[in-house]
């Protein structure tokens, strides 16, 4: 259930707590993804301090990204950031899911595909005719998530991280915006989104290395 559960646009007095989901969402979601010898280029560092500078300067430019948070009462439990996507060809039209997180203790409520489902929506007002994620090729449970709420593989991928004898790849998803006319509707009685499933991913990647300004992601 979620019905304690509010979306609201983040503003930069929200960093320290953004930081803290992502820290904590990122090492339960991602550790048992990541083989052992590698994970520290990855999930490091595990402190929520040194993340705050960057997801501030992120919050401070709005023209650039937006991020929308979930509270649960006033405590922010996860959140969703939507920014153009880079290097498109057609500069403006495609958006970018860059980072999804939602805090361990509330996972499996629904709160991921709120977040998603708001941050669709604002794509669509701000005219975006397609929204991109990258997610890494192993998390499944993730794939199967943006599958159900209409993203599909393109075709594209890129090499994320190659160390130590390992090499984590990432899929490129992407929906296709529908206008307002055709716009699906959530069904208020399931609690179900306009494509049906409810399962949702813990977290997605895209933004998974987080350096010191975020929006670099991993571009």
């Amino acid at each position: 259930m979620v019905m304690s559960i509010t979306i609201r646009s983040a503003g930069v007095d929200d960093a320290k707590a953004i930081a803290a989901v992502h820290i904590a969402s990122l090492q339960a979601s991602y550790r048992p993804l990541i083989p052992g010898r590698i994970a520290h280029s990855v999930l490091d560092p595990p402190e929520v301090e040194p993340r705050i500078p960057g997801w501030r300067r992120c919050l401070e430019r709005p023209r650039v990204s937006t991020t929308l948070v979930a509270c649960d009462n006033l405590t922010v439990v996860g959140f969703c950031t939507l920014r153009s996507a880079p290097g498109s060809h057609a500069a403006g039209t495609i958006g970018e899911v860059w980072a999804l997180f939602v805090r361990p203790s509330h996972w499996r409520r629904g709160i991921g595909r709120l977040l998603c489902e708001r941050t669709l929506a604002d794509a669509r007002a701000r005219g975006f005719t397609g929204v991109n994620l990258w997610e890494l090729e192993s998390n499944e449970r993730a794939r199967r998530f943006f599958c159900s709420l209409g993203f599909r593989a393109d075709g594209e991928s890129r090499l994320f991280l190659e160390r130590a004898g390992v090499a984590l790849r990432e899929l490129r998803y992407r929906r296709t915006m529908p206008t307002a006319e055709t716009a699906p509707s959530r069904d208020p009685a399931s609690g179900r989104g306009p494509f049906g499933r409810r399962s949702e991913p813990r977290a997605t990647n895209v933004g998974l290395d987080c350096p010191e300004d975020p929006l670099n992601g991993s571009d």
